[in-house]
């Protein structure tokens, strides 16, 4: 049951008591407004790879007393597990990454989608833009990068099929790998270290350029043949 319906059912008198308070009538048409968007927006929301950057999650007022920010404003995140700085946020207007899917429009519309279906909705869409454009491309025998994922190369560092592509493509089943911005996902087999180097070095380029915008992490990762991931030492 919504949170609307749940509220008009504790409401015996709800078409009395609408009609004595109008502010509440407001409230509960922008309630529903609000839950309508939200089961709108899901058929263009896409996932993404972002920092979690603790000064972003603070705000200091013109008083100069710092306040963290609502929970129920912050966007909707799910942790990646191989490092801890790194989350998926779910992205409404996906080509311009303007707005995110926050934890109010989680409680608003609980009832009709849970939050990990959002999740599956976001690559859902994001794989029927991208299944007839993505491609690994390889730079050198045994490095590549995933392209054609319309600037969401790095949200497929979490799908299998897509390692598999990448294992049959480097014959190896450990890889290392980065992902320094949303567009540039590239990898190497692991145990070459020039490989390494090489890529490293690619990434720091990609990752110092103050015009590649979608900037993560210049830190590198590997995944063993077992499927562990982990951050590269």
């Amino acid at each position: 049951m919504s949170l609307i319906k749940r509220f008009l059912s504790r409401e015996g008198r709800m078409e009395e008591a609408l009609k004595k308070a109008p502010a509440l009538h407001q409230m509960m048409k922008d309630m529903k407004r609000e839950e309508e968007e939200l089961l709108a927006h899901l058929e263009r929301v896409l996932p993404v790879v972002v920092c979690n950057n603790p000064t972003e999650e603070n705000e200091v007022s013109p008083e100069g007393l710092e306040h963290r920010n609502a929970e129920s404003t912050q966007p909707v995140s799910f942790p990646i597990n191989f490092d801890d700085d790194l989350s998926i946020n779910l992205c409404i207007d996906g080509h311009e990454r303007s707005a995110m899917l926050l934890n109010r429009n989680v409680s608003i519309a609980h009832d009709k989608i849970t939050p990990d279906q959002m999740v599956g909705k976001a690559y859902s869409n994001l794989f029927r833009e991208i299944e007839k454009s993505i491609s690994i491309s390889m730079i050198d025998e045994k490095m590549g990068v995933v392209t054609g994922c319309n600037g969401f190369e790095a949200s497929l560092v979490l799908i299998n099929e897509i390692w598999k592509l990448v294992t049959d493509n480097v014959g190896s089943k450990e890889i290392v790998f980065g992902i320094p911005a949303h567009d540039y996902f590239i990898f190497t087999a692991a145990g070459n270290n020039d490989y390494v180097e090489v890529m490293r070095e690619k990434i720091r380029i990609v990752s110092e350029d103050p015009n590649h915008a979608g900037k993560i992490t210049d830190r590198l990762y590997i995944m063993h043949a077992d499927g562990k991931t982990e951050i590269y030492q």
